[in-house]
């Protein structure tokens, strides 16, 4: 046989396996990363390798060919195919938001998205308008979770909704930030922690390592759990007993001027603060956003938000 024929024999079973569309039950992932296309086929190997060694997922599926308005159909066509009990599905989308010509972001007529599955969704903010989250889900941006406050809060918890689904916020407002996010994921899924994806975990990665200024971008993470167990969870995870001390020696360490210092979930004042510490002396500066005039910090890895420039001391 020839080393042609060779190869073509040993690339042909990934090749399905990269672009399998047939429904398959088990732990599968959907993955469409920005400007990515047929020169980045090895990264893609890597991932699949990743996940499918590392956390046991039985086929990934990547959006090669898809143009950034078809990013969002295939999405919702993936996350709302028939599911059995012990489906966990992940979606990895990354991209622009709507203030740009090549947005993947689903546009104000696009139909609602109902995950059918346990669903770990890394896409950007934007996906969080069109997901249909169940009664009782929980939001987490500015504050840490807390262990006793994952499950559904309030409302009726129907059985015929997913039992897990999050969805972790990704920066969409310049390529730079993009990529950047994408190179920490893809670190993280190669070398971070083997058997689960924990979304605490990763909603602190990106706290931590989201680093470049000028960018507008909170992590934040949106999660409806139902109540599932820890072993019918994996390959995902919610571990907020874990208190990642190192989450603290990040940032600049800068004083605070006055008692009183104000928290926003966003880099702006509009509608007023969302939270107000008293008698703090020091913040840990982690970044800027696009007109400097705020600031992305961390309180004793606690709490994560913006804070006005001219509250601290410089």
């Amino acid at each position: 046989m020839t080393l042609r024929r060779t190869l073509t024999a040993l690339a042909l079973p990934l090749a399905l396996s990269l672009f399998a569309t047939a429904s398959k039950a088990g732990s599968r992932a959907l993955i469409s990363l920005h400007e990515a296309d047929q020169t980045t086929w090895g990264k893609r190997v890597t991932l699949q390798e990743s996940l499918r060694r590392r956390f046991g997922f039985d086929e990934t599926r990547f959006l090669v060919n898809a143009t950034p308005k078809e990013v969002p159909a295939a999405v919702k066509r993936f996350l709302e195919e028939p599911a059995d009990e012990d489906d966990h599905r992940l979606v990895w989308v990354s991209g622009l938001d709507r203030h740009h010509d090549r947005s993947i972001c689903p546009d104000a007529t696009f139909d609602p998205v109902k995950p059918r599955a346990t669903s770990l969704i890394l896409a950007p903010a934007c996906y969080g308008d069109a997901l249909l989250m169940p009664q009782g889900t929980r939001h987490f941006s500015l504050g840490s979770p807390d262990a006793k406050d994952t499950t559904a809060r309030i409302g009726r918890v129907r059985t015929v909704d997913a039992p897990w689904i999050a969805h972790l916020s990704l920066p969409a407002d310049e390529a730079r930030f993009v990529q950047g996010v994408d190179a920490v994921i893809a670190g993280h899924l190669s070398q971070g922690p083997v058997d689960n994806l924990d979304a605490a975990g990763l909603l602190h990665l990106l706290r931590a390592r989201f680093r470049w200024n000028g960018s507008n971008y909170t992590p934040s993470l949106d999660l409806f759990d139902r109540g599932i167990e820890p072993d019918e969870l994996h390959p995902f995870a919610f571990d907020a007993r874990h208190k990642r001390s190192w989450l603290g020696r990040h940032g600049r360490k800068v004083d605070v001027r006055g008692s009183e210092l104000s928290f926003y979930h966003q880099p702006s004042v509009k509608g007023g603060p969302d939270l107000n510490l008293y008698k703090r002396d020091t913040v840990r500066v982690l970044r800027h956003c696009r007109d400097e005039v705020m600031r992305f910090v961390t309180v004793d890895a606690r709490y994560f938000g913006w804070v006005r420039k001219n509250d601290l001391k410089f």
